[in-house]
């Protein structure tokens, strides 16, 4: 399998697909340093189709006065596309806050919501540990009963990020919210800090919400458990897994997927060829492809062979990891075909999509509201919506994967 230093070259490669691929390979992976985003900039420099670069999957890439110069450049063009804008947005309201001292003159550049977003940073750096206990605690309270649309989770997340930064912080009064039975969105926040404190401790608890009935949890301690990132992590899933549920095996494949390290990489070698359900074999599959893991390659063609299945394109995956890792399969040509007919075909739908948004526009300009159409604002749900349901705003998502995120 490919190390990260032997990913990096990859971002400036002139598909997107792999430059994209590469991008993932960092963000899934929390595998972050400086070298990163001055690579990604030299690849946004040189295409002429900005919004076809997943610049969401670069919104924790670490920046520098440079990197963020040429970002807040990017916003001064007023051809720039608003979802490319968006994703600028996010990069830079995440940017470390020392750095964004030196730009406070240019963040009316941004939207009213990342300002904000800014500016409670700021705030939360001021406040004891003690004091955003009390804020956390005060908003999980409040959040009682509700989904999590109905009320601002992203402050919550903005608390944790700043509480894992103080050195004082007790590990215990982490692992006391660490209760599966915790009913309160303290679970989920707890869980965020232990992935953000790289708590080894938690990693026992952390495995055993990969079965757990709730979304948010299940991702959250995905996240956390890749951001701990110790082979403990990979020995506890891959002693579980054999004999787990199906929701755990699901979630930890992805885990698995996305620890670039050997060890994980022979534990989905180990328990792919004994995997019964398609689903899960997929995922693992996949998972091998994540890699970039080249003795997989002979797992992952057959279990293309065993038939399609919609939970992940194993043909685009393997595609990937053929070219990066420079093996040659006869195959390949007829993949390349085939998630080119898909990408047309995808593209020829937004034209249809952006053809109706401005007929509906010519008509009456509040259409594009109802559908959710709006490119000035972001769509907001006028009632609840389950996070597995399909996003309303017209996307054809998940919520989660859309408004939610």
């Amino acid at each position: 399998m490919l190390n990260p230093a032997q990913v990096k070259p990859f971002l400036l490669h002139p598909e997107n697909l792999i430059s994209n691929t590469a991008i993932e390979y960092f963000s899934k992976g929390c595998i972050y340093d400086q070298e990163l985003m001055p690579l990604l900039i030299e690849r946004m420099q040189n295409t002429k189709t900005l919004e076809q670069l997943h610049l969401f999957d670069a919104k924790d890439f670490l920046q520098s006065n440079i990197t963020l110069e040429t970002l807040f450049n990017y916003l001064g063009n007023s051809d720039l596309n608003v979802n490319t804008r968006h994703q600028i947005w996010d990069i830079i309201s995440n940017s470390d806050l020392q750095l964004l001292e030196a730009f406070r003159h240019k963040l009316n550049l941004l939207s009213l919501e990342h300002q904000e977003k800014i500016n409670q940073r700021f705030q939360l750096t001021s406040m004891t540990k003690s004091a955003l206990w009390d804020q956390l605690r005060k908003l999980c309270l409040d959040a009682t009963g509700k989904n999590v649309n109905e009320f601002n989770y992203g402050y919550g997340t903005l608390i944790t990020q700043e509480m894992s930064r103080r050195s004082d912080l007790d590990p215990s009064e982490i692992l006391s919210i660490l209760n599966p039975e915790n009913e309160s969105y303290e679970l989920e926040y707890g869980i965020l800090l232990a992935g953000e404190k790289k708590l080894h401790e938690a990693i026992p608890v952390l495995v055993d919400l990969l079965g757990h009935e709730g979304d948010l949890v299940t991702e959250n301690a995905v996240g956390a458990l890749v951001r701990i990132g110790s082979s403990d992590v990979i020995r506890e899933i891959a002693y579980r897994f054999p004999k787990a549920s199906w929701d755990f095996r699901l979630f930890s494949s992805d885990v698995l997927g996305r620890l670039k390290q050997p060890e994980s990489e022979k534990a989905i070698l180990d328990l792919l060829p004994v995997e019964q359900d398609q689903t899960i074999a997929t995922s693992l599959a996949h998972g091998l492809c994540t890699l970039l893991s080249v003795e997989g390659i002979p797992l992952v063609s057959h279990q293309i062979g065993q038939g399609n299945n919609r939970l992940v394109d194993l043909e685009e995956s393997l595609y990937v990891n053929c070219i990066m890792n420079n093996v040659h399969l006869p195959e390949l040509e007829r993949y390349k075909h085939n998630i080119e007919r898909r990408e047309r075909e995808f593209l020829a739908r937004e034209r249809e999509y952006a053809k109706l948004k401005k007929k509906l526009q010519k008509v009456n300009p509040a259409n594009t509201n109802r559908l959710g159409l709006s490119s000035k604002v972001p769509y907001v749900a006028s009632e609840k919506v389950g996070r597995n349901d399909p996003c309303q705003c017209g996307s054809g998502k998940k919520y989660k994967k859309c408004c939610d995120s």
